[in-house]
C-alpha cells in the first residue's frame, strides 16, 4: 500500500510538472504572437524593391519564355 502511494504521488508531481511546462510554453506562444503582429513586415524601400523585381522578372519570362 505504501508503494502504491508513493507512486501516486510521484506521477502527480510528473503531472504538475507537464502542466506548468506546458502553460509556459502556452504564454510563450502567445507572446511571440503579440511581438509578431506589431513586427513591420519589411520598410517601404524593400517593398518597391521586391516589385520593380517582380516585375523585371515578369517581363523577362513573357519576352524570353516563348522562345
Amino acid at each position: 500500500m505504501a508503494r502504491l502511494m508513493i507512486v501516486v504521488l510521484f506521477l502527480a508531481v510528473l503531472a504538475g510538472l507537464a502542466i506548468g511546462a506546458a502553460s509556459m510554453a502556452g504564454s510563450a506562444m502567445r507572446g511571440a504572437k503579440a511581438r509578431v503582429a506589431q513586427a513591420e513586415l519589411g520598410n517601404r524601400t524593400m517593398q518597391k524593391l521586391s516589385f520593380m523585381l517582380l516585375v523585371a522578372l515578369i517581363l523577362y519570362v513573357s519576352v524570353w519564355g516563348g522562345a
